[in-house]
């Protein structure tokens, strides 16, 4: 996989090579917040205690910046390097910037952090010094849509699609044209292949190492609402506990019903513990946050599931799946595409499994914790 990006930029692939070299742990940060309520700690701390605690600071300049590892970008044209001062009028203001590249279609830049432009929003630009060296052409508030956001510490990278549609024909001559007689002298900007390939990787070695235990729910042949899939990895172990995955498919209705309730912000998760106990040889009790009204009852349900032969806590993240969600996933577009030319009725069961899929969950072990509250 770093084939492609060796073919660009030797440096860059080396660089890659050593940061992975360098890799020697995998750490998962999870919000478990909502499942602490109902929670009757043994230990309480003063307000003593708690104003002595210290907290150390770093540096955030220091710190390295955070890559979404969905980043896939497929562009039309070949992006070069061209920095050109431009004028950018968005919100009802005006923003003086310049270039980071440039295509004849497109475009990308950097503004401050606290400056929103959410994908798919509609700008218009000014090329200053270009319109400097014509007359023939307007290149004054050529529309462009906003396509990704890279957010950094200090500036957030921009990348615009011209709306070429929206342009006059002379206007989508002139870009084409200016890229056209002056690309033997520019340097290529390949950071698109560097960043897909980049996250493909980094998506792999993650997926080695998952400790946390994803799970699909969806429809069966019967119209019946399952618990299609758990994902499972030697790390995650959650090939060892087939039992409880077959109780917890008995409380997929509950799930779905919390999944649909239209009073919740659909593109919200919605987080809560998930209590587990194995009361005899094959029978899993299970509970969740919000089956519990007080401390007592919560603390009744972890007591009990402490003297059991065996029990897991987990957080679980539960969000809805919008319908065709899978069909806009790039990757795996690419993965079936590939598998359809040996096994092509594999690859329609795939996606007829991927599009009967409602909601998809999470599941983070916090027995630990939990235990460490009870005992």
């Amino acid at each position: 996989m770093i084939a492609p990006i060796s073919a660009k930029d030797e440096k860059a692939s080396l660089k890659l090579v050593n940061q992975l070299e360098s890799i020697t742990k995998n750490i998962v940060i999870t919000d478990i917040s909502n499942s602490c309520f109902n929670l009757d700690p043994a230990i309480s701390i003063s307000d003593e205690e708690v104003q002595s605690f210290t907290v150390i600071e770093q540096d955030i300049k220091q710190q390295p910046i955070a890559k979404a590892l969905t980043h896939y970008i497929k562009r039309a044209e070949q992006r070069f390097i061209i920095r050109t001062p431009i004028h950018l009028h968005a919100n009802g203001k005006s923003f003086k910037l310049t270039t980071s590249d440039a295509s004849s279609k497109g475009l990308s830049f950097q503004v401050p952090a606290d400056l929103t432009l959410p994908r798919n929003k509609h700008v218009t630009i000014d090329f200053d010094r270009w319109q400097n060296q014509t007359s023939q052409v307007e290149l004054t508030g050529i529309p462009f849509i906003i396509k990704s956001n890279q957010p950094g510490f200090e500036q957030t990278t921009v990348g615009l699609a011209r709306d070429s549609l929206a342009c006059s024909q002379k206007v989508n001559d002139f870009f084409d044209g200016i890229i056209e007689r002056n690309k033997n002298d520019l340097s290529e900007n390949n950071d698109d292949i560097l960043s897909s390939q980049e996250a493909r990787i980094y998506s792999l070695l993650l997926n080695q190492q998952l400790t946390n235990i994803p799970f699909f729910i969806g429809m069966n042949e019967n119209n019946e609402r399952v618990l299609n899939t758990v994902a499972t990895s030697v790390a995650n172990q959650a090939q060892s506990l087939e039992d409880l995955w077959q109780a917890l498919n008995s409380e997929v209705t509950f799930l779905s019903e919390l999944v649909k309730d239209k009073s919740r912000q659909t593109n919200k998760p919605i987080n809560f513990g998930l209590y587990c106990y194995q009361s005899t040889a094959d029978t899993w009790q299970i509970s969740t946050e919000h089956t519990f009204s007080s401390p007592a009852q919560k603390a009744l349900f972890i007591n009990r599931a402490l003297k059991a032969q065996s029990y897991r806590f987990f957080h679980c993240a539960l969000t809805s799946v919008p319908a065709n969600y899978f069909d806009n996933e790039k990757d795996l577009n690419q993965q079936l595409s590939v598998l359809r030319t040996s096994s092509p009725h594999k690859v329609k069961r795939i996606k007829e499994a991927l599009h009967s899929v409602f909601a998809m969950g999470e599941l983070t072990d916090i027995t630990n914790i939990i235990k460490a509250c009870y005992q």
